[in-house]
């Protein structure tokens, strides 16, 4: 620009307010918002990751049919409940029936409950129970608890079916 006899500055990339002479400052909106956005996105991130189970657990009926009367007093709901070890150590499970206490659970495969790290496996269960508990509608919701070694514990919510008097 000096050889051409014009000033410095002329030919250079900037705003309107650095052409104007304004100065620029470090605490604009965006400079503010993104890195704001970026900790919220972050610390979901975390809160999901830390929320995540070490095993999981579902419970589905076994085909067939819904229940079996074995007497006329005892009705019998045949499961299968599916797990995942999603912890990095071998792990055994129990299960329990929380609710109704009445009700008389057995695992039909307990190899089934030792899981290795990061092994899925199907376990199937029968739940015997008095045909009391479903005679008015035809079903009692039920709760099972499945633990671990280490402590952790889901409670599961399945619906008994039996015959309605």
């Amino acid at each position: 620009m000096e050889k051409v006899g014009l000033p410095k500055g002329l030919i250079r990339y900037d705003s309107q307010d650095g052409i104007d002479g304004k100065g620029q400052g470090l605490l604009r909106a965006r400079t503010m918002i993104y890195p704001l956005i970026l900790l919220v996105v972050g610390g979901l991130f975390l809160y999901i990751l830390g929320g995540k189970y070490a095993f999981d657990a579902q419970m589905t009926r076994a085909p067939g049919n819904p229940f079996t009367r074995i007497s006329s007093t005892e009705v019998r709901n045949t499961l299968r409940l599916r797990l995942v070890n999603r912890s990095g150590v071998d792990q055994v499970y129990i299960i329990k029936a929380i609710e109704p206490t009445s009700v008389n659970l057995e695992v039909l495969d307990p190899a089934g409950l030792e899981l290795k790290a990061g092994e899925t496996a199907t376990v199937p269960i029968v739940v015997d129970f008095n045909a009391r508990l479903t005679s008015q509608s035809g079903h009692v919701d039920a709760v099972l608890e499945i633990s671990d070694q280490s402590g952790n514990t889901q409670m599961k919510t399945y619906r008994l079916l039996g015959p309605v008097r």
